[in-house]
C-alpha cells in the first residue's frame, strides 16, 4: 500500500505530509505500523516534532538531516540541567549521559558525576570541596589491614578456562577488612571501585613513612648516645694517662737513682695502664653497645605489637 497525500505546492522545496511504502514479496511489509493504547491522557506510537530523519543506510539522526552514523544527536544544550544528551530514568532516578561542550559527561539527577576527558580518554570524578560534606580524616591503622588483602587471579563463571585470567579481589574478602569500599549491587551480588585502592596505597604509604621517620629518630639517638660513650672513655683514657704522669715519672726517678744510668727502666711502667684502657674499649665497649643496640630492637618489637 503506498499513501501519497498532495504535496504542499507553497514553494518548490520537497514537502511531505506523509509518505508510506510496502514493497516486495515478503510474507510481511510494514510502511508503518503504530500503536498507542491504554494511556490516560496520551498515547504517541509515533510524534516527531522538529528534526528527526531515517536515512536509506538506516541512520537515524535527532537535530541533523545528514547524520553520519547509526545514532547521530545534536544536543539541543550542553550541560547537567539542560534538556541535551540521552536520559535514562527508573523509579525516580534519572541519569544522562550527554556531551558537555569538551568532555563526555554523566549525571546523576542533574549532578555530574564523571566525565571522560577530551584529549586523553581519562575517567575523571567530581571531587571539587564545594560537592562535598561530613569530610572527616580517614581511619589510621591502614597498613596491617593492607597486609591482610590477598591478591587472585580468576574467571568469571561465564567465561570460558581458555580466556586471560583476570586480576584482582574477591570482594567479600575485602569486605573483611575494608568494608567501607565494599558496594551491593541492586540485585544483591558485591562490588568493587578499584580506584579506591590507589586511596588505600597512599594512605598506607604514609603510615609507613610515619613508622620509619620514627625508626631514624631513633637510630639518630642511638648514635649520638654511642658517639657520647665514645668521647666519655677517650676523655677518661686522656686523664688517666694525664694524672698517671707523675706516678710515672716518680717511678723512673726511683729506677734511676737505684740503677746505672744506661739500665733502660722496665716497659709495664709505661704501657700497664694503657694497655688495661685499650682492652677496655677492644672487649666491654662492644658487648655493651651489642646489649644496648638489642634493648632497642626488642622495645621497637613491642611498640610495633601493641598498634597491632
Amino acid at each position: 500500500m503506498t499513501i501519497m497525500p498532495q504535496p504542499n505546492e507553497d514553494d518548490n522545496n520537497n514537502n511531505y505530509g506523509a509518505i508510506f511504502a510496502a514493497t516486495g514479496t515478503g510474507t510481511t511489509n510494514y510502511a508503518l505500523y503504530a500503536i498507542a493504547e491504554n494511556g490516560a491522557d496520551a498515547n504517541y506510537a509515533a510524534r516527531f516534532d522538529g528534526t528527526v530523519i531515517i536515512t536509506s543506510t538506516n541512520y537515524l539522526g535527532f537535530n541533523t538531516l545528514t547524520p553520519q552514523a547509526d545514532i547521530d544527536i545534536i544536543q539541543s544544550g550542553a550541560n547537567d540541567y539542560a534538556s541535551g544528551g540521552i536520559d535514562f530514568t527508573w523509579d525516580n532516578k534519572t541519569w544522562k549521559i550527554y556531551n558537555s561542550g569538551l568532555n563526555f559527561s554523566f549525571a546523576e539527577d542533574g549532578i555530574r558525576r564523571a566525565y571522560i576527558a577530551d584529549g586523553s580518554g581519562a575517567y575523571v570524578q567530581l571531587s571539587d570541596a564545594s560537592a562535598k560534606k561530613n569530610v572527616e580524616p580517614y581511619a589510621d591503622n591502614i597498613l596491617p589491614r593492607i597486609m591482610d588483602l590477598q591478591p587472585s587471579t580468576y574467571h568469571y563463571i561465564d567465561q570460558d578456562d581458555t580466556t586471560p585470567t583476570s586480576l584482582g579481589f574477591i570482594a567479600q574478602e575485602v569486605e573483611t577488612v575494608f568494608p567501607e569500599i565494599v558496594r551491593t549491587t541492586e540485585d544483591g551480588t558485591k562490588a568493587l571501585a578499584y580506584d579506591d585502592f590507589a586511596i588505600l596505597s597512599i594512605a598506607a604509604i604514609q603510615e609507613q613513612q610515619t613508622q620509619i621517620d620514627d625508626l631514624q629518630a631513633e637510630n639518630d639517638e642511638l648514635r649520638a648516645m654511642i658517639a657520647a660513650i665514645h668521647a666519655q672513655l677517650d676523655g677518661q683514657q686522656v686523664a688517666y694517662t694525664n694524672n698517671d704522669d707523675d706516678t710515672h715519672f716518680a717511678a723512673l726517678t726511683t729506677h734511676s737513682a737505684n740503677n746505672s744510668v744506661n739500665q733502660a727502666p722496665p716497659s709495664s711502667l709505661l704501657t700497664n695502664n694503657i694497655n688495661w684502657l685499650t682492652q677496655v674499649k677492644q672487649h666491654l665497649l662492644p658487648i655493651f653497645l651489642t646489649l644496648l643496640l638489642l634493648l632497642n630492637l626488642a622495645w621497637g618489637r613491642y611498640r610495633q605489637s601493641l598498634t597491632n
